[in-house]
């Protein structure tokens, strides 16, 4: 019995410590600024995707900026892979942002679908490059790593100027 109100008497401490813990520690970040607050996703986003293939196509014409066009699917582990660690990657991330950077699912995008099928994709992920009128100069089937990824960046950068 002693020890049922021992624990009690904690659980009922702990119950009206903590309200007074939760609204210090609230008080203290209104305080800091709002650089300090920034979670890591946050604070360093990943690529910047589009996913209506027709309307980036438009974009990339109007731009005369090339396209990066990620052909991808729900069950695909390389292609979950490839979100997670070369996406993010920072190299990646720069050179990116010299694309028009679409991502799309040919399971559930008739336009998508259509591009799969124009560009033969036998697998997933497929990342096709195309130049700002929309023809492909370089694809990449399957998976690369972050430094390889960033190469064929550079290269699909360099044949979509020609």
């Amino acid at each position: 019995m002693k020890l049922f109100l021992t624990s009690l008497s904690l659980l009922i401490l702990s119950a009206t410590v903590s309200p007074c813990v939760a609204q210090k520690e609230a008080a203290k970040e209104k305080r800091r600024p709002a650089k300090v607050r920034l979670t890591k996703a946050s604070a360093t986003p990943s690529i910047v995707w589009m996913t209506d293939i027709n309307k980036a196509l438009a974009l990339a014409k109007k731009r005369k900026m090339p396209v990066m066009l990620d052909l991808y699917t729900d069950w695909c582990g390389w292609c979950k892979r490839l979100d997670k660690d070369v996406y993010p990657d920072k190299r990646v991330k720069s050179l990116s942002k010299k694309f028009i950077c679409i991502k799309s699912n040919p399971e559930k995008d008739k336009v998508a679908k259509e591009w799969a099928e124009y560009l033969a994709v036998t697998g997933f992920p497929f990342i096709a490059f195309l130049n700002s009128q929309g023809k492909p100069v370089l694809t990449l089937p399957g998976y690369a790593d972050a430094s390889t990824f960033a190469l064929v960046l550079t290269d699909a950068l360099a044949k979509s100027r020609k």
